[in-house]
């Protein structure tokens, strides 16, 4: 992604940057029948909110940054995110 998440990404329908929050929705419009076939429409509309929450990488750029911005380090920054990642995969396993 030449210019990022935050910049939009490319509608191929149209061949313009558009935001992702309109991408996603109509991706999800398109495909909302077959997931509610396929009994996963709950899992699919659960994307529409990540605009709103950001992406795994937002949260660790954060996570580095509010260790730094703590007094850590860069490894103890660095590590915080692996650990911030840890909680996340293992949370309701």
């Amino acid at each position: 992604m030449r210019y990022g998440y935050d910049q939009g990404l490319i509608d191929f329908a149209t061949a313009e940057v558009v935001p992702v929050k309109e991408l996603l929705a109509d991706i999800v419009e398109r495909v909302h029948a077959d997931a509610v076939e396929l009994g996963c429409a709950r899992e699919v509309e659960h994307a529409l909110s990540i605009p709103e929450r950001g992406t795994s990488a937002h949260m660790q750029l954060k996570t580095c940054n509010d260790a730094i911005q703590a007094g850590n380090t860069r490894a103890e920054a660095l590590c915080a995110v692996v650990d911030r990642l840890i909680e996340g995969t293992v949370t309701d396993l």
